[in-house]
């Protein structure tokens, strides 16, 4: 009889690692149980992370002690490999990069629609990535099921250069500061501001994806993007504010990536993606507005006056 409970128990765990729903399989993930060499298994790695964020990021895995199982170059283009069999219906997908052990994850791919049908994604390391460890995350929102967030991270090494030349790069950054351009990961389902939330049935179309992105059929120019976020009107408000004390004082934040994106190109023009859309301010613009001294930021509670900016449903826009 024990033998019996023994197989039994057995074939449950290798169904679950091969027909549960989809794990990272190469890279291996922290604590993957595909991982021959792993002496501390996680037998339920194709759970999602828990709704609570209490395991956000890498199941709660990444501060375990670094053992790569993928070497990168900058610049080369390489492949991750997805395993399991329960892919609800596809959904989007980022791999990113994380230098700072979780604390923020930079997207380098998306993948609109469509994954993980396909059990083979290739992404390139960013051409001006610098040399160290860092966590090579896989998140997954799936179309179909439950609203969740899956989360695969690998420990990788990476060789390139921190003084790399601007070669084909846009803007002559190095290394970290590079990356610091790349946007964060999509975050919904898990309790993380600005608390998004994901729809059933439709694909999530990032709402700043980065440079590099693959559409699945149907997901390039859909109308619904997928999720919905909590209103962050004071935020929205604040931000716009203080749009208007930097450009009237002729204040250029030139060290930061987002300025560009959060800032009018001149005064009296409305900002570009910075109130329409929460998860961008909160994730994005929200940096560029700490990044600035403490002189230019304005606290409001309510709407203030900023010429030639309509004022839309309490929003300043």
């Amino acid at each position: 009889m024990k033998l019996f409970v023994a197989i039994q128990l057995l074939l449950f765990n290798t169904c679950h690692i091969a027909y549960g729903h989809m794990q990272l399989a190469n890279p291996f993930p922290v604590r993957s149980p595909l991982n021959k060499e792993n002496t501390n298994k996680d037998y339920s790695y194709t759970s999602p992370l828990r709704s609570d964020g209490s395991d956000y990021p890498c199941k709660g895995y990444h501060n375990d002690p670094f053992k790569p199982t993928a070497q990168y170059k900058a610049g080369q283009e390489y492949s991750i490999e997805i395993a399991g069999g329960a892919t609800h219906g596809g959904g989007s997908c980022q791999i990113s990069l994380s230098y700072d052990s979780g604390k923020t994850f930079k997207a380098i791919k998306s993948f609109i629609g469509g994954c993980p049908l396909s059990k083979q994604y290739k992404f390139t390391i960013p051409s001006n990535a610098p040399s160290g460890n860092a966590l090579l995350a896989w998140t997954w929102f799936n179309r179909l099921g439950n609203r969740e967030m899956y989360m695969n991270c690998a420990h990788v090494t990476i060789s390139g250069s921190n003084d790399n030349p601007a070669g084909n790069s846009k803007v002559a950054l190095s290394g970290q500061a590079a990356l610091h351009g790349l946007p964060n990961i999509f975050l919904a389902n898990i309790n993380q501001a600005p608390q998004c939330k994901t729809d059933h049935s439709k694909e999530v179309i990032f709402p700043f994806p980065g440079e590099f992105v693959e559409y699945g059929s149907g997901a390039k120019g859909a109308a619904d993007k997928g999720y919905a976020c909590a209103s962050n009107t004071t935020f929205i408000i604040t931000i716009a504010a203080t749009i208007s004390v930097v450009l009237q004082s002729s204040v250029k934040n030139t060290s930061s990536t987002y300025s560009n994106l959060c800032m009018p190109s001149h005064y009296g023009q409305q900002p570009i993606n910075c109130t329409n859309d929460p998860f961008f301010a909160t994730n994005h613009c929200e940096k560029w507005y700490k990044s600035l001294p403490s002189s230019h930021h304005v606290e409001v509670q309510s709407p203030v006056p900023i010429p030639n900016h309509a004022t839309i449903s309490g929003r300043l826009w």
